[in-house]
């Protein structure tokens, strides 16, 4: 039961920490938001890792997995999370971007030959059926087809992210370590990634942005850890579509605290409850 509610409060802090992302793009950039957000998080998790991690883990080979899982989410993973809530609204994007454990089942039928049951058509039926609800709910306001591309790029690496956690856990069972180990890598190819673009010198920010991004960092960091946690204790299969709930979370949150940015409709709330039936169907196979 522990792994379940860890599980379930990391889902919450992940959607906590996108409508927050939302409410700082208001007077912000992605790029700011992104590079506020790993900043944070990386210097909250050093400061657990020096405090509570035995430092000679970080010299082992296994974290080769946390490496490669950084690159992927949150680096790549976070840009396009981003950029979707800033396109499309955290209602919207949300419920899209839960569906990473799809890609997680795609990936292991593809390359380990694990078997195709009629749940996973169940669940990828769902899913389709509730993006094309979830962009009928969205009809109030004119938005182009192609940034739906942008939510769903994010749902691939995060998906594509977990496996390769699950790995280095396997090796080492220390979820700080990894948070930490992931965060700092995404960090690395957001500071490469500004400095061939020259963007360092365009983040300028303002107060009511890096407030929310910062508060985004801390909630994102309680995310991480939870997730890890409940991915150390548990399999894949049972904290995977628990997490995956958080599109849930930031639909009730937008309604809570995006009243006066996004208008959330009866298509948006049976859309997202219709695309995390069908992860969860997946995601239990």
């Amino acid at each position: 039961m522990a792994a379940e509610i860890l599980a379930l409060s990391a889902a919450f802090f992940f959607a906590l920490s996108n409508v927050l992302i939302s409410k700082g793009l208001d007077k912000g950039t992605i790029l700011q938001a992104v590079f506020v957000s790993l900043l944070v998080n990386t210097a909250v998790l050093w400061t657990l890792s020096l405090a509570f991690v035995d430092l000679q883990l970080f010299m082992t080979t296994a974290i080769i997995w946390f490496i490669l899982a950084g690159i992927l989410a949150p680096g790549l993973g976070r840009v396009f999370n981003f950029s979707a809530i800033n396109h499309l609204g955290v209602s919207i994007s949300s419920p899209i971007i839960g569906l990473s454990p799809l890609f997680s089942v795609l990936v292991s039928i593809v390359f380990l030959k694990e078997p195709f049951s009629l749940l996973i058509f169940g669940g990828i039926f769902l899913i389709i059926l509730g993006i094309y609800i979830l962009t009928l709910g969205r009809n109030h306001k004119k938005f182009d087809k192609k940034y739906l591309l942008l939510p769903l790029g994010a749902a691939l690496f995060y998906g594509l992210a977990i496996p390769l956690n699950k790995l280095g856990l396997l090796n080492i069972g220390n979820p700080i370590l990894a948070a930490t180990i992931t965060s700092t890598t995404s960090l690395f190819i957001i500071l490469v990634y500004l400095s061939a673009v020259k963007g360092l010198k365009r983040l300028k920010l303002t107060r009511h942005a890096t407030t929310f991004y910062t508060l985004s960092g801390l909630a994102t960091v309680m995310a991480f850890t939870l997730h890890f946690t409940a991915l150390n204790l548990g399999n894949v299969s049972m904290i995977a579509p628990l997490v995956s709930t958080f599109p849930l979370f930031a639909v009730i949150l937008s309604h809570l605290l995006l009243r006066h940015k996004e208008r959330i409709t009866l298509h948006v709330w049976l859309g997202a409850l219709v695309v995390v039936s069908g992860v969860i169907v997946i995601s239990i196979v």
